[in-house]
């Protein structure tokens, strides 16, 4: 049973490094280091030696994920980016999902190619709405339970993390935020429509959707009880756990203990994965647990 997941980096990167060295020189972006941009728009720089642009297949472009909020742990422990965008092209995002209950175990996870010149057009856009930039203050809504997005680029050997508390259209009534705040807001609010809708925007320069095969699962195994009732009435479907026994896998985390499953394992575990649905009940030596599943992404399969 792997417990980590296992590096898989490619030796193939299809996005040009010199036309990302170009993007960054029309933004006029400073040599090396990192910038993280904060919730209010504060940001910490350091800075350091020159560092080429991602070329290894794995390496993150772009993202744009939404989280935070008072949210129970299933979504926590599930949430997935709305978009990610790598060196080499595939753009990775969350497909259409059932309106069914209970619904799949598994997110219907679809990845595409976008061409050069799309992440060049993205990552264009992307400074336009002023994503390569510091110190910007996006103020903070009169809201309790907002969600934070995050923009996160990838260029000139930086990564630029951007977080917006509650980055909605209701911010144009919000009486705290200042006019250049909601502006900036306005911006943000537009770009993120156009960058989770790719192929409405970048058509001809992306290809057809196809379903994302997962090299390493994250699971957290949680107690599950075969007597409790779901207030819908559906009885879970219980499925005989095909590894190492349950309830001594993985390591601590929140109310039970988490595990990585990849390589054969994960093979061994997936025509079983097409079965489960998020009621399932997971048998092993004769006790039964209740799984999350989430899907690792190429970025974040480290090394074991």
């Amino acid at each position: 049973m792997t417990q980590n997941p296992t590096n898989r980096f490619l030796a193939l990167a299809v996005v040009s490094c010199t036309a990302l060295l170009l993007l960054v020189a029309g933004c006029g972006y400073a040599d090396g280091g990192s910038t993280t941009t904060g919730p209010g728009g504060g940001s910490s720089d350091t800075t350091g030696s020159t560092a080429p642009p991602p070329s290894g297949a794995d390496n993150l472009v772009f993202r744009v994920e939404v989280g935070g909020g008072f949210v129970p742990i299933e979504l926590i422990f599930t949430s997935l980016p709305q978009i990610s965008v790598y060196a080499d092209g595939r753009v990775i995002t969350q497909g259409p999902v059932l309106m069914i209950y209970p619904g799949p175990a598994l997110p219907n996870l679809q990845v595409a190619q976008l061409s050069e010149t799309g992440v060049q057009r993205l990552l264009n856009a992307a400074r336009e709405a002023g994503l390569l930039e510091q110190d910007r203050d996006f103020g903070q809504p009169a809201v309790a339970d907002g969600a934070t997005t995050t923009f996160t680029v990838s260029a000139g050997g930086r990564t630029i993390a951007t977080d917006v508390y509650f980055l909605e259209a209701e911010n144009e009534n919000d009486p705290i935020l200042s006019d250049e705040q909601k502006r900036l807001r306005r911006d943000l609010l537009n770009f993120r429509m156009k960058a989770t809708d790719l192929r409405g925007w970048l058509e001809g320069e992306i290809g057809p959707d196809a379903a994302y095969q997962f090299e390493s699962l994250a699971v957290l195994i949680l107690p599950g009880d075969p007597t409790r009732s779901d207030p819908s009435g559906i009885e879970p479907n219980i499925l005989a756990w095909p590894l190492a026994d349950l309830g001594t896998l993985g390591e601590p985390y929140q109310q039970g203990s988490r595990a990585v499953i990849s390589g054969a394992d994960l093979e061994a575990l997936k025509p079983l994965l097409e079965k489960a649905n998020t009621l399932t009940l997971w048998r092993s030596d004769d006790a039964y647990y209740t799984l999350l599943l989430r899907p690792l992404l190429p970025d974040e399969v480290v090394a074991e």
